[in-house]
């Protein structure tokens, strides 16, 4: 096996423990992984794996690498929420349907207080799919997550069809209020 499918299916195994860890019915915990400090695993090697290196919740000092799909921003009740999506390249796709996944990318969303301007990183978030035309998927929970560009939350979703999706995004934050999000993304 190549070395940059051991580091590809290394990095989706350290990115699925936290799945297992909810298996035991504490979903309210919050999880944090810090991308920045996995021993032992070279981000640089792995472009389907890299959150990028975004500084802010602006678009000013932002670097992305590789199919880094940029959602925009969103508000709901003085909160910004900014998303974007990593696409999975077909060696992780390949790894992912090994291990039963059909997960196609990685979102991502930061969230951000409109007032303060600090960042917001504690509270539950899911988001929900719709290809045009098509039904509405379940939803699937985002977990808190360090990475590159900052604290946030993210997850896989599927993208399997051309076209485009709307992602709607649910969330309950350190508030305790709900608010709701949503993003577009076309897959060509």
């Amino acid at each position: 096996m190549k070395m940059t499918g051991k580091l590809v299916l290394i990095a989706v195994f350290m990115l699925t423990l936290p799945l297992a860890a909810m298996a035991d019915g504490d979903h309210g915990k919050k999880m944090d992984m810090d991308h920045g400090s996995m021993k032992g695993m070279d981000h640089d090697k792995m472009k389907g794996m890299d959150h990028g290196d975004m500084k802010s919740m602006g678009h000013d000092g932002m670097k992305m690498d590789g199919d880094m799909i940029m959602l925009g921003n969103d508000s709901d009740e003085g909160v910004k929420a900014m998303a974007h999506a990593k696409v999975y390249d077909q060696a992780g796709r390949d790894a992912l349907a090994k291990m039963g996944m059909n997960s196609t990318h990685h979102l991502m969303l930061m969230f951000t207080d409109e007032k303060t301007g600090k960042p917001v990183t504690e509270g539950k978030v899911a988001v929900k799919v719709k290809h045009e035309g098509g039904e509405e998927s379940k939803p699937v929970m985002l977990m808190a997550m360090k990475m590159g560009m900052g604290t946030g939350f993210g997850g896989d979703i599927s993208l399997p069809e051309k076209g485009e999706y709307e992602i709607k995004v649910g969330t309950r934050l350190a508030d305790g209020k709900k608010r709701q999000f949503k993003f577009e993304i076309e897959v060509k």
